[in-house]
């Protein structure tokens, strides 16, 4: 979700839908993407969305408007819930017939993962604002579970509007368009095995409408990605704006 919410059907024969943020539909309609056979989640990076196929397994990427699809890495089946990670562009993605949440990279290596307390994770979402993960339950409908990346949980909360309702599919508003910078320097402190390569993208939350809106150097320091132990302190010179 960028601007808006564009949904995709969860089968064959079904289509999706644009809204607004108010949940007003904006008229465009997406066929659903063909190879893939069922699929209930979805995220974005701002470019692409990414599902995980419920029936056959296998994570697949598409343009925005649910066109073009490739399936990028194979999974078992029965895997459900996906969702994005900018930090290092990585997704985790979640087990519905089991209690495990998965970190991949985008050759679908595993890089972590945890197990929670309940089964037939039904969403699975990343709060772009703290970094923490965020999951619902078909066994539990209503009530949400916030994770720390290194699987710790964190809070229970109950929305009793939605007890009864199977929340297939959550994401928060992935946070917007941001300054890209092209890492010069990267220094892990305290432990930290997982900072950002030299040469690689680091997206910033700093909003633009062009790259002149951005600082043209980046010094900062970060939470240890894939929520290990320690900080990176990193340096890099801007590449971009989206």
């Amino acid at each position: 979700m960028l601007d808006d919410v564009r949904t995709s059907g969860g089968t064959s024969g079904e289509s999706g839908a644009r809204y607004d943020f108010n949940g007003n539909d904006l008229g465009d309609r997406y066929p659903f993407p063909p190879g893939v056979g069922s699929h209930w989640d979805a995220t974005t990076d701002g470019t692409f969305n990414y599902s995980v196929d419920f029936s056959s397994g296998g994570v697949w990427k598409f343009n925005q408007d649910w066109t073009g699809g490739v399936k990028i890495f194979s999974t078992p089946s029965q895997w459900l819930g996906i969702t994005y990670d900018p930090t290092d562009n990585t997704l985790w993605i979640s087990q519905w017939n089991g209690q495990r949440v998965e970190h991949r990279d985008m050759s679908g290596n595993v890089l972590g993962g945890f197990n929670v307390a309940t089964a037939s994770i039904s969403c699975l979402a990343l709060d772009h604002a703290d970094g923490m993960l965020w999951m619902g339950s078909q066994s539990t409908q209503g009530t949400f579970r916030q994770y720390s990346k290194a699987g710790q949980l964190l809070q229970t909360v109950n929305y009793p509007a939605l007890t009864g309702q199977n929340t297939l599919g959550g994401e928060f508003q992935f946070g917007g368009v941001g300054c890209v910078y092209t890492i010069k320097k990267s220094r892990s402190k305290r432990g930290c095995e997982t900072c950002p390569e030299k040469g690689s993208d680091f997206r910033t939350q700093a909003e633009c409408e062009d790259v002149k809106d951005c600082a043209k150097k980046l010094k900062t320091t970060i939470a240890c990605p894939r929520g290990g132990n320690g900080i990176c302190k990193i340096k890099g010179k801007v590449k971009s704006c989206g």
